[in-house]
C-alpha cells in the first residue's frame, strides 16, 4: 500500500485495515468466486471467529461422511485372472539351471524268500574286515569298501561363482609432530661425472689411498657374509628343541628367595630395588600404591595417612624386614651412598629429594647378615612369644618444595668421589674423598645437582640457633638437620630441545665417571665423625681437572636418547647460561 499507492489492490480497503483493532488481519483465498473475487478480507473480528467455525463444521461433517460411507462400502473379491505367460528371455537361464538324466534308470529289485517273513530275529556281533563266511554264519550282508577308481573321474562342469569387485579398505592413523620449518633441497637428476673429472678422480692420490687401506675391511665383511646367514631369524627356533640344553624346565630360573611383608608391601608396586653396597644380603625394596594419577588425586587424604616406606631386607630374615625408611611421599627412586652406606638419598613421586642417616641401626644391619629368623630375640606377652617391632627411620632430611622437581623424580644417582660439580658445571677436585653430590632427573624437563653438605657459615645460622627454633621429631638424625625444608640443587639444567619447541622427559640417565672401589675406613655409626667429613672445602684451592668427562646420556619417554653436557655455555640471543642437548 506504501509502495504502490493508489494502484494497490488494497487501496480500497485501506480505511477499513488502518481501523482494524488487532494486528493480524485474516486474507482468504477464494478459487470458487463465492463472492466475486479470488481474495476477500475478513473486516472485523467477528466475520473472522464465524468463517472459523464454518470451516470446522464443514471439515468435521466431511469426516463424518466419509467414514460413514466407507463404512457402508462392501469389499467384494475377485479372483485373480490367469494371463498368458510373457517369456522376457529368463527361460534359458532357468533351462540352464535344471538337471537332466543323461543315461537311462537303473531299476533294483530287494526281495526276500518266504519263509524268512516273520521268523525271529538274532542280533550278534560281527567283524566288518572280515567275511561272514569265514566266521561261520550266512552271507547276510556284503563289505563295499571305498577305492579310488584311477580311470574314472568327474569332470566339473563350468562352475557358476558371483565374485564382486571392490576396492579393499584399509585403517591407518599417523600422529604428526611440528617441526619449525627450514630450507631444504633435493637433487631430482643424476649427478654423473664427465670424462676429465672421471680421469681425475682416478688420479687422486687420495682416493687410491683410502681404497687401499678399505681393502681388507671389505674382504673380512664379504667373508662373513658367505659364511654367516644374515636373514636367519634366531627367534623363529629359539626353544624349539629341548635336548640341546636339557629339557624345558632347565632352561627356566628357578625362585631362590622372595620377600613380602603383609602389612607393608602386600598390593605395592615395587618402584626401586638396591644392593647395599658394603654388607652382603642386604637390599631396600621401595613400594608404592598402584594409583594413576587421577586416583592419587581422589584418594589423597587416604595416602596421607598411609606411610611411604623403604624396606631394607636381609636375606637371612625373608619375612622381617630389618628397617623402615619413612619419607613424605612414595618413594620411586633411590640410592646408597657408595662411599658411606648410612646415607641413603630418595626421589619422591611428588618431585622433592629426601635423605635419610641410619647410622644408628649399623650394627643390627651388620649382625643381620649372621643372625637369622630362629635365633632373633624374642619377647614374651601374656605367655606368648612376640617378635621385636622393626624400628622406623623417619627421614633426616627433605627438599624444599619450591625448589624441588615439579614432577616425579625417575633416577638418583651419586657423583663419584674423585671429584664434584661447582656451579658452572665444570669438575673440581674433591679433597674429601667422599660422595657428597647428586644428581637427578625428572618428567618435568630438568636435570639437577645437590650438594648435602652444609653451606658457608657466612651463609648459614648458628648451629644453637637452628636447634634452638626449629623442634626436632624423636628419633630423627641432626646430621642433615640444615638442608631440611631449605635444601636447593647447586646445579638446574632444563633439557630443551634444540630441533624443535618443548623439553625432554627424562627417565634415566648415565655418566662415564663411575665409583671405583675404595678402601674407605666405616664412621661405624658415629655421628661425630659423620659430621666432621662433611664440610666444605674452599672454593679457591680446588683444582680443576681436565680429564674428568661431563659428557652424559639421557634415556626419554618418547624413547629417544640425549646426548648431554653439564658444562654451561652462554646463549647468544638471551645470554643466559644453558645446558647443551643434542637427540641421536
Amino acid at each position: 500500500m506504501k509502495m504502490r499507492a493508489a494502484i494497490s489492490d488494497f487501496h480500497p480497503v485501506k480505511q477499513i485495515i488502518l481501523d482494524y483493532p488487532t494486528e493480524e488481519l485474516l486474507i482468504v483465498y477464494d478459487p470458487d468466486f463465492k463472492f466475486g473475487q479470488n481474495f476477500y478480507l475478513c473486516a472485523t473480528e467477528e466475520a473472522k471467529r464465524s468463517l472459523f467455525i464454518s470451516e470446522e463444521k464443514a471439515t468435521i461433517s466431511a469426516e463424518v461422511g466419509a467414514t460413514a460411507a466407507e463404512e457402508e462400502k462392501v469389499y467384494v473379491y475377485k479372483p485373480p485372472e490367469t494371463k498368458e505367460w510373457i517369456s522376457q528371455g529368463s527361460n534359458v537361464e532357468v533351462e540352464d539351471e535344471l538337471v537332466l538324466d543323461s543315461r537311462p534308470k537303473i531299476n533294483f529289485c530287494a526281495s526276500r524268500v518266504r519263509r524268512d517273513f516273520g521268523a525271529p530275529i538274532t542280533f550278534s556281533d560281527k567283524n566288518a574286515d572280515q567275511s561272514s563266511v569265514e566266521q561261520g554264519l550266512s552271507a547276510s550282508y556284503l563289505a563295499c569298501t571305498s577305492y579310488l577308481d584311477a580311470n574314472f573321474t568327474i569332470k566339473k562342469a563350468v562352475l557358476d561363482c558371483a565374485v564382486q569387485a571392490i576396492p579393499e579398505m584399509n585403517d591407518n592413523f599417523s600422529q604428526t609432530y611440528w617441526k619449525h620449518p627450514v630450507n631444504a633441497s633435493m637433487q631430482y637428476e643424476a649427478q654423473e661425472l664427465t670424462e676429465n673429472q672421471f680421469k681425475a678422480a682416478l688420479c687422486n692420490e687420495v682416493l687410491s689411498e683410502f681404497v687401499k687401506n678399505s681393502v681388507s675391511r671389505f674382504d673380512l665383511a664379504l667373508q662373513q657374509n658367505v659364511v654367516t646367514d644374515v636373514f636367519f631369524d634366531d627367534w623363529k627356533v629359539l626353544g624349539e628343541e629341548d635336548t640341546n640344553f636339557g629339557s624345558k624346565s632347565d632352561n627356566h630360573l628357578k625362585e631362590y628367595q622372595s620377600f613380602t611383608d603383609l602389612q607393608y608391601s602386600k598390593d605395592k608396586t615395587v618402584t626401586c630395588v638396591d644392593w647395599h653396597p658394603q654388607i652382603k644380603g642386604v637390599m631396600a625394596v621401595a613400594c608404592c600404591e598402584r594409583y594413576s594419577f587421577d586416583d592419587r588425586i581422589d584418594n589423597a587424604s587416604k595416602l596421607l595417612m598411609n606411610a611411604s616406606l623403604v624396606l631394607i631386607w636381609s636375606f637371612a630374615d625373608p619375612i622381617h624386614p630389618q628397617l623402615l625408611l619413612e619419607g613424605p611421599d612414595d618413594i620411586f627412586c633411590f640410592k646408597f651412598c657408595p662411599t658411606n652406606p648410612n646415607i641413603v638419598a630418595g626421589g619422591c613421586i611428588n618431585g622433592q629429594l629426601v635423605l635419610w642417616d641410619v647410622s644408628e641401626y649399623a650394627d643390627k644391619l651388620n649382625s643381620s647378615r649372621t643372625s637369622s629368623s630362629k635365633t632373633q630375640t624374642k619377647m614374651t606377652m601374656f605367655g606368648e612369644e612376640v617378635l621385636p617391632e622393626t624400628p622406623t627411620v623417619h627421614y633426616s632430611a627433605v627438599s624444599a618444595i619450591e625448589n624441588s622437581h615439579r614432577s616425579l623424580i625417575t633416577s638418583v644417582e651419586w657423583v663419584p668421589d674423585h671429584f664434584e660439580f661447582n656451579r658452572l658445571g665444570n669438575p673440581v677436585e674433591n679433597r674429601m674423598c667422599e660422595c657428597c653430590q647428586l644428581i637427578t632427573c625428572s618428567t618435568d624437563g630438568n636435570v639437577m645437582v645437590w650438594d648435602i653438605r652444609p653451606p658457608k657459615p657466612t651463609q648459614a645460622a648458628p648451629r644453637e640457633q637452628v636447634d634452638k627454633n626449629i623442634p626436632t621429631p624423636f628419633g630423627v638424625s641432626q646430621t642433615f638437620k640444615h638442608l631440611d625444608l631449605t635444601w636447593k640443587p647447586l646445579l638446574k639444567l632444563s633439557a630443551t630441545k634444540m630441533d624443535s619447541s618443548g623439553d625432554y622427559s627424562p627417565l634415566k640417565f648415565s655418566i662415564p665417571e663411575q665409583q671405583e672401589f675404595r678402601d674407605h675406613v666405616s664412621t661405624g655409626g658415629n655421628k661425630h665423625e659423620l659430621d666432621e667429613t662433611m664440610k666444605v672445602s674452599s672454593a679457591k684451592n680446588q683444582k680443576p681437572l681436565e680429564h674428568i668427562s661431563t659428557h652424559y646420556f639421557m634415556g626419554t619417554e618418547d624413547g629417544e636418547v640425549v646426548y648431554a653436557d653439564f658444562k654451561l655455555e652462554k646463549d647468544n640471543e638471551t645470554g643466559k647460561a644453558n645446558g647443551m642437548f643434542h637427540s641421536l
